[in-house]
C-alpha cells in the first residue's frame, strides 16, 4: 500500500526512491534480532541437533550494509526502485555447514521436511 502511494507521487512529478531490501539477518557485528526468524530455526536447530534438509537458497544481508546503501542512494534524486539484496546466494544446506563449522551446534544430521523434522517439531 505504502509503495502505491509513493509510486502515485511520483507520477505526479515528486521524486521518490524505493528501497526494496532482501533478507536483512544481522549487523556487522554479529549481533542479530531475536526475534528474527532466522534466529528462531537456528536455536530450535540447537535444541533439537537437527536441520531441515531443504532445497532453500537464502539471499542473506547485513542491516548495516543495507542501511549505508539506503543513506548513499538517498541522498540522491534519482527517482529509481532499488533492489537491496546480495549478489550470492547460499543453499539452506550450505548455511547449516557452514554453521555447524564455526561451531554453532546445530547439527549436521539433515532431516527431510516432511518426515522427522516435523516429528521432530511436536
Amino acid at each position: 500500500m505504502a509503495e502505491k502511494i509513493l509510486l502515485e507521487a511520483r507520477q505526479r512529478g515528486i521524486i521518490v526512491n524505493i528501497f526494496r531490501p532482501g533478507l536483512i539477518t544481522w549487523a556487522d557485528n554479529g549481533a542479530f534480532n531475536p526475534q528474527d526468524w532466522l534466529h528462531h530455526l537456528v536455536v530450535g536447530c540447537i535444541l533439537m541437533g537437527k536441520a531441515p534438509q531443504a532445497r532453500a537458497k537464502f539471499n542473506f544481508g547485513s542491516v548495516d550494509s543495507a542501511s549505508k546503501a539506503i543513506v548513499e542512494l538517498g541522498k540522491q534524486p534519482l527517482n529509481k526502485n532499488f533492489h537491496l539484496t546480495s549478489t550470492s546466494l547460499i543453499s539452506s544446506e550450505d548455511f547449516f555447514d557452514f554453521a555447524s563449522q564455526v561451531r554453532v551446534p546445530v547439527g549436521t544430521n539433515l532431516v527431510g521436511m516432511k518426515d522427522l523434522w516435523n516429528e521432530k517439531l511436536k
